[in-house]
């Protein structure tokens, strides 16, 4: 793929991270769990290579100035 050279691997998997976890919002929104959690698991390991590990926010905080997001992301709960 043109331009992928020019990325660090930070890059990629924060890309892959933002796009997994919107996935995995529209699979679950449509009862889809298996594929939701499957998207999941790929945007927690995209959050490994970032550096983001189980215990840190995905984002920073927001500021009382800032305005709301219009969605919040949807985090897939297992079942054992």
């Amino acid at each position: 793929m043109a331009g992928v050279q020019d990325k660090s691997v930070h890059d990629v998997a924060d890309y892959i991270s933002s796009l997994s976890a919107q996935l995995a919002h529209m699979a679950a929104a449509v009862q889809c769990t298996a594929l939701a959690n499957f998207l999941e698991l790929a945007r927690l390991e995209a959050d490994q290579l970032c550096g983001r590990g189980a215990d840190m926010p995905e984002e920073p905080a927001q500021d009382a100035t800032d305005e709301p997001p219009s969605e919040k992301p949807v985090r897939v709960r297992y079942r054992n």
